[in-house]
């Protein structure tokens, strides 16, 4: 969790201040900005502030107030001389160090459609997927179980697959179904490869 946070400030840190962030609100002297609103924006995935309901826009705003007011409060009682303080102070600046660092040396390279093309052609090899088979399968007590089922599905109508799904889930016993329930789902394989 700790590294989380630390990521997250350390992004948030490199990411930048925005230069026409809207004030929502003001709090002794300070505003409530649009990177601020973001910070807690995180939290939900895709959230634009614009598009949510005024009812949820006022509930960030005031969430963004009370941060403010919550962060003033613990310097005002000394936080800065903690000593976890200060640990996880010096690792953020240690990864906002590597974030900016990756960030600038991201932004020079330049890499043209006919060098993708020549590594690939080099590497072409590389890029292979070996060819995956699908299997399913059915875990019987004992043989006549599996060739009634069989039979079954030789006397099957329409959707193959879709009559084996439905054989194998009717075909567990109740008291088995939930330590064999995964028996009948797809199993992935390359070739060469066994289940």
């Amino acid at each position: 969790m700790k590294r989380k946070v630390l990521s997250a400030v350390a992004a948030l840190l490199v990411a930048g201040s925005s230069l026409n962030a809207a004030v929502y609100a003001t709090v002794d002297g300070k505003d409530v900005t649009t990177d601020d609103i973001n910070v807690l924006l995180r939290s939900i995935p895709g959230a634009k502030f614009e598009t949510l309901p005024k009812e949820s826009q006022k509930r960030i705003i005031d969430q963004a107030i009370e941060r403010k007011l919550l962060t003033k409060q613990a310097k005002k009682e000394g936080i800065q001389k903690d000593k976890e303080y200060k640990e996880a102070l010096e690792k953020i600046k240690d990864d906002l160090a590597l974030e900016v660092w990756m960030k600038r040396k991201y932004e020079k390279i330049n890499v043209s459609d006919k060098e993708l093309k020549d590594f690939y052609n080099k590497n072409s090899d590389k890029f292979v997927q070996p060819a995956v088979v699908k299997a399913r399968h059915i875990l019987v007590k004992t043989e006549q179980e599996a060739k009634q089922i069989i039979k079954e599905l030789s006397n099957a109508k329409g959707n193959l697959a879709d009559k084996f799904i439905e054989l194998a889930k009717n075909k567990i016993h109740w008291s088995k179904r939930k330590k064999r329930r995964r028996s009948w789902m797809v199993q992935c394989q390359a070739n060469g490869q066994r289940v």
